[in-house]
């Protein structure tokens, strides 16, 4: 029992979110969090003014526990989904795989560590959907010592089922498919995929509200079983009407036996998941001989797979351009993040009124005979180039493979130019997307397009040589897991905001000085002619040499 504590609580630490180590480390996690917190607030706003709109109609009508069984249901649906990809990576892709399995430990210890370990990360996804509803359900219900504690219960164990189901199903997979050799893959499609299912969520909900539909009908329709979601969130998980009932019978008599018969069946779940993972799990980490053998064989983020010969500059290129397709957590974060904004606008378009709507092309038009609109298109070549965190971990990526680089027959100002270039590479495919998006659909007027074709670029070119300048002076090589190079890095976020910040800057001096579009147009892209000029000679001669001590 002792080492299950150990292990657990080694595995927890190792996968929670190191934004940052050292007497300020505190400081710089706070901080993230708290910006992670404001990213999804509207989301929590939205769902819990969808709640209290259900639950105004629900309560005269004695009807509370249909808002709960909806909400319990969906977010164990939720959870299952979400789940399987966070199962399928804390239980087979972590670094500490290998060490692991040479330790004298039980395949059920193991696994129990690895089990809380998956539980802990879905208290967060969790969290964005039960928070809202339990806030909202308390203020109708008025603030009572049990009714929180019933609800605090629920919380900590609602997925325990659902995480033990994912648990199964992906350990039956890695166990008797061929997933095993072709994780990376599937790690990719599986990503795009609950990002789609994110977008699609939203879009719902902005849908119901705006378009004046009850949600209290929504949700007695699927409560009640209607549909094929409605089977899926009731039948799926039986469990959650014990769950109910704790909450609306919560401090009597009738809410504690529910609420302990609740954590029986949690209970029962995990019970049910040992015996199968003694069995399946580590004979699916193992795997097969063949996919053994051709997962090991892959290369390390800093090698160069199956490159073609030809020019060293291009070849380097290549090779940034390959790993970030190749990871998938590279995939996901640097190159998904380039077609997602163009999409989440189009999203914002279709779930907005018809006035606002229309709106958009006059305003373009009007802008056209306006200095704002070349900060416009400035400012966008830098935001889609800061938001894609290519540049901003460049240097990181390499992780302990830095040195490698090192000893390649390419000078180290090459190097960091085509890392930029890699950045603002798949920057211009984001801000094409988005310029395709603003003909389309905002009315962009085509005389706009070839100051957007010069200022564009040039924004993309500040992006990406103050990202990699950010990362070089600052990397973060020690790592164990792509996402702490990427979705974990305090670079990232200062990169952003310096450029959001900078675009912002830009176009208020534009708006303030009503400077006509002829002249905002000579003196941007003069400007930033000589900024990007000073920032690809800084990386050339210092920046090569800070490259050339950094060592891991």
């Amino acid at each position: 029992m002792r080492n299950l504590f150990r292990l657990t609580w080694v595995l927890i630490r190792n996968a929670r979110n190191p934004i940052a180590s050292g007497k300020r480390g505190g400081l710089k996690r706070a901080l993230f969090i708290l910006l992670i917190a404001l990213a999804f607030l509207p989301l929590m706003v939205q769902i819990g003014v969808l709640a209290d709109k259900a639950l105004d109609a629900l309560g005269p009508i004695g009807q509370k526990g249909m808002l709960l069984a909806f909400a319990f249901s969906l977010t164990s649906l939720l959870i299952l989904t979400f789940g399987i990809p966070s199962v399928l990576v804390v239980y087979y892709f972590g670094s500490d795989l290998e060490s692991l399995l040479v330790l004298p430990l039980r395949p059920s210890v193991l696994l129990t560590a690895k089990f809380f370990t998956a539980l802990v990360v879905e208290y967060a996804a969790e969290a964005l959907f039960l928070v809202p509803v339990f806030a909202v359900f308390v203020m109708h219900s008025g603030f009572s010592g049990p009714l929180i504690l019933s609800a605090a219960v629920i919380f900590l164990l609602l997925p325990v089922i659902p995480v033990a189901m994912a648990s199964l199903l992906v350990m039956t997979a890695m166990r008797f498919t061929g997933l095993a050799g072709n994780r990376d893959r599937f790690a990719k499609i599986a990503g795009v995929a609950l990002m789609g299912l994110v977008l699609a969520m939203n879009f719902g909900l902005q849908k119901a509200e705006t378009s004046g539909i009850d949600p209290a009908q929504i949700v007695a329709v699927l409560a009640n079983g209607g549909g094929i979601w409605g089977f899926l969130i009731n039948r799926l998980f039986p469990a959650c009407h014990l769950a109910v009932k704790a909450v609306l019978s919560a401090g009597s008599a009738a809410g504690w036996l529910n609420l302990a018969l609740f954590a029986a069946a949690s209970a029962a779940a995990f019970a049910v998941l040992l015996p199968a993972g003694e069995r399946l799990y580590i004979r699916g980490v193992r795997g097969g001989g063949g996919r053994r053998a051709a997962a090991a064989a892959r290369p390390e983020p800093g090698a160069f797979p199956r490159l073609k010969a030809g020019s060293a500059f291009v070849t380097y290129l290549d090779r940034e351009l390959k790993i970030l397709f190749r990871d998938p957590v590279f995939f996901m974060n640097c190159v998904v993040t380039n077609f997602l904004w163009p999409v989440f606008t189009l999203f914002v378009v279709l779930t907005g009124t018809g006035s606002t709507v229309s709106r958009g092309p006059g305003l373009l038009l009007g802008l056209a005979g306006k200095g704002v609109l070349n900060a416009g298109w400035l400012g966008l070549g830098m935001v889609m180039t800061a938001m894609n965190a290519v540049a901003s971990s460049a240097i990181s990526r390499e992780g302990r493979q830095i040195g490698s680089l090192k000893i390649l027959p390419f000078p180290f100002s090459h190097q960091l130019i085509a890392k930029a270039g890699a950045a603002a590479v798949l920057g211009a495919i984001g801000c094409l997307l988005m310029l395709a998006v603003g003909l389309a659909v905002f009315g962009v007027p085509f005389s706009a397009l070839p100051a957007a074709a010069v200022l564009m670029p040039l924004g993309m070119v500040f992006a990406a040589c103050t990202g990699v300048l950010i990362d070089l002076f600052f990397p973060k090589l020690y790592w164990d897991n792509a996402a702490k190079a990427v979705k974990q890095n305090m670079n990232v976020l200062m990169h952003m905001a310096l450029c959001a910040a900078t675009a912002a800057g830009v176009f208020w001096l534009v708006r303030r000085s009503e400077t006509g579009p002829e002249a905002s147009f000579l003196g941007l892209t003069a400007a930033f002619l000589a900024v990007d000029a000073a920032l690809i000679r800084f990386l050339w001669t210092r920046g090569a040499a800070v490259f050339s001590r950094l060592e891991a």
